[in-house]
């Protein structure tokens, strides 16, 4: 299968588009007119979905070559995207609230309130964890449905949640100015990485495997986590101000996207840079796609 890596240049409202075998940019899609400040992107069969951040909407780019487009509003300051059974669901930072969407065609269906400033979201299949910022708390709901699941409270603030196969990890920022990492699931005790890093701003889970990478934002560093053991296996420099990172499935070829570079660089799975891929202003979330030879131009 080829890949394509889909990069929000949130400092021009615009999509880079990369082709993971050149290691370089293949296109630029302009979003469509009222969507500003692209934060976070995901993929799924029926399109490219952008959540952004400055216009508090979420949008939809569809077709073979993401040509065709919907927008529709949001809470205020989106700050996190994922897919749950029959749609998506985006936080949104300033409105306190959490809103679920029809795929295709792109509409809200409901939206609920959570606790101050929800920051990221994350889902392991119909459980979904919300980030709050302001809180120190992950909470959990069974699906569409909301119902409460249990609520981790940690101590400092969440920055960031991931979804593993089993488990959360979920990144905060500590008093000390230090961070920590803790894997947890409302149905077990709550386990820490085994030493204190510097803060974790995204958290990628490696597909197939028991290992995640993480973006340290404010040291231009990111780490390779063994998520079982809860170890650091390692950390490498990563480029000025990484907000986002991604994966192949094999967990080869490691993707980072550097604001203050406006470029995406391209490591091995043994922290060895590859490559640095000039995109748009301000690259920040970051989506992979598989795509069949048969599809290819």
């Amino acid at each position: 299968m080829a890949l394509r890596l889909y990069v929000a240049n949130s400092g021009e409202n615009t999509i880079s588009v990369i082709d993971c075998e050149l290691l370089e940019e293949i296109d630029r899609l302009a979003l469509p007119p009222g969507a500003q400040g692209p934060r976070r992107l995901l993929i799924t069969s029926e399109g490219l979905y952008h959540a952004d951040s400055y216009s508090a909407t979420t949008g939809r780019l569809y077709g073979e070559k993401k040509r065709h487009s919907e927008l529709v509003e949001a809470g205020a300051c989106p700050t996190g995207l994922c897919a749950v059974p029959g749609g998506i669901v985006v936080s949104c930072g300033e409105s306190n609230s959490v809103w679920g969407y029809e795929k295709a065609p792109l509409y809200p269906r409901w939206c609920t309130q959570t606790g101050a400033f929800p920051v990221g979201i994350a889902a392991i299949r119909k459980q979904i964890a919300v980030a709050e910022l302001f809180t120190g708390c992950v909470r959990f709901w069974k699906g569409e449905g909301r119902e409460p699941e249990g609520v981790f409270e940690g101590e400092g603030m969440p920055l960031c949640i991931a979804a593993g196969r089993e488990s959360y990890l979920a990144g905060y920022l500590l008093g000390s100015g230090n961070g920590q990492i803790w894997r947890i699931l409302p149905t077990e005790a709550p386990v820490p990485l085994d030493r204190e890093i510097p803060p974790v701003g995204q958290i990628f889970c490696l597909k197939g495997q028991n290992k995640a990478v993480a973006a340290h934002v404010w040291d231009d560093s990111f780490s390779l986590i063994d998520w079982k053991k809860m170890e650091v296996l390692w950390t490498k420099a990563a480029g000025r101000m990484p907000d986002d990172l991604c994966a192949d499935r094999a967990g080869k070829r490691i993707f980072i996207s550097c604001m203050l570079e406006d470029a995406v660089r391209v490591f091995d799975n043994g922290g060895r840079l590859l490559r640095c891929i000039p995109v748009g202003r301000e690259p920040r979330g970051l989506a992979l796609e598989e795509i069949s030879p048969a599809a290819l131009p």
